[in-house]
């Protein structure tokens, strides 16, 4: 699909502009016109970094962006995304297990147990306070919760 084409669908969600951003950025690469070439760059640039604005705290994404050395971002944005890629890490099974681990985490989202899902991420963002896998939840949780 053309990035026009999915832009006129819809232009929100991290999930969707990073398409759009690869879409721009594979055209760019496949461009013999160097001007055009160099729009395109400009272009997967900022819907990339758009589309880590809309999720700023997943590290995938942001190593994901950076793994395209090609992309024209500042060295601001640069520094921005390295800090959130090295800072998410999903916890490891490392004995932790019961109420503790990541599918503790996961049973309490799939029953809707908001105020246990909050006391579990303050809980494991005490515990971690650097790592930004957990505050990632937090802030999917106080964004979508009622």
């Amino acid at each position: 699909m053309a990035v026009r084409s999915r832009l006129a669908v819809a232009s929100t969600g991290w999930r969707h502009l990073a398409r759009i951003g690869a879409d721009c950025l594979l055209a760019a690469r496949q461009e013999e016109n160097p001007g055009k070439a160099d729009g395109l760059r400009h272009a997967a640039a900022q819907m990339l970094l758009w589309a880590f604005g809309e999720s700023p705290l997943h590290g995938p994404l942001a190593a994901e962006i950076l793994s395209a050395p090609d992309l024209p971002l500042t060295e601001c944005s640069r520094t921005a995304l390295a800090a959130v890629a090295g800072l998410w890490r999903i916890p490891g099974s490392s004995g932790v297990s019961g109420e503790g681990g990541l599918a503790y985490f996961e049973r309490l989202a799939a029953r809707r147990d908001t105020p246990a899902l909050a006391n579990f991420l303050a809980g494991r963002i005490a515990q971690d306070p650097a790592g930004l896998f957990w505050r990632e939840k937090a802030l999917a949780l106080a964004l979508f919760c009622r």
